[in-house]
């Protein structure tokens, strides 16, 4: 499959997240249930600046094979937030649906 957006990999993101930028989670396919598993399909982005100051919008790709990075169950989008030190991450569950991981995100109240 050719790409024709620019790319970037998982290994780059920990950078870009640290100069403030931020991953878009687009949900491609609605979640299901299968079991005790949320299942579904997402593909990432990340967003950031370059030393322009212009936004510049990279698809998330595997290291090996350049190929887009899609995560399938909602567990797999929990892990690499977690693995991403993302504390409090959006997870989209319809179709054409997007969320945004960012560090230091606060949405939800303190509770206590």
């Amino acid at each position: 499959m050719a790409i024709e957006t620019p790319v970037r990999t998982l290994c780059d993101v920990e950078e870009a997240l640290d100069d403030g930028g931020r991953i878009e989670v687009e949900c491609l396919t609605s979640a299901w249930r299968e079991g005790s598993v949320w299942c579904g399909e997402w593909r990432l982005y990340v967003c950031s600046t370059d030393e322009d100051a212009k936004s510049v919008r990279e698809l998330l790709v595997t290291q090996r094979s350049r190929e887009p990075k899609v995560i399938r169950s909602v567990h797999g989008l929990v892990r690499l937030a977690t693995d991403l030190g993302i504390d409090l991450p959006q997870i989209p569950l319809s179709e054409g649906q997007m969320g945004v991981w960012a560090r230091g995100q606060v949405h939800a109240e303190n509770i206590g």
